[in-house]
């Protein structure tokens, strides 16, 4: 009579990690800001607004810009802060 061997048990758990095939360990970190950059920020769920360029009112536009304003419209710059421009409803929206 043969009992069955400690192998025959389901087996619990994960299933033991493996390293991927011919990656080297010494590998370069894959860049993907290009890829992350041609993402649509507004059409991802649960984006806050500031997140997505676009502030409700002036009272949220970045500390430290001035206003310039334009034939085309009115504009809220400053060094590191980029170039907002007023909406017709008074919200900002960042262009650059």
């Amino acid at each position: 009579e043969s009992k069955p061997g400690p192998d025959s048990k389901p087996k619990k758990g994960p299933p033991p990690k493996r390293k991927p095939a011919n990656v080297p360990v010494d590998a370069p970190v894959a860049d993907v800001s290009d890829a992350m950059a041609k993402l649509s920020l507004d059409s991802l769920p649960g984006v806050s607004e500031q997140k997505s360029e676009t502030v409700p009112s002036y009272e949220q536009l970045p500390p430290g810009g001035d206003y310039e304003y334009t034939s085309e419209g009115t504009l809220y710059t400053g060094e590191g802060i980029g170039t907002w421009e007023l909406q017709e409803d008074g919200s900002f929206i960042k262009k650059e």
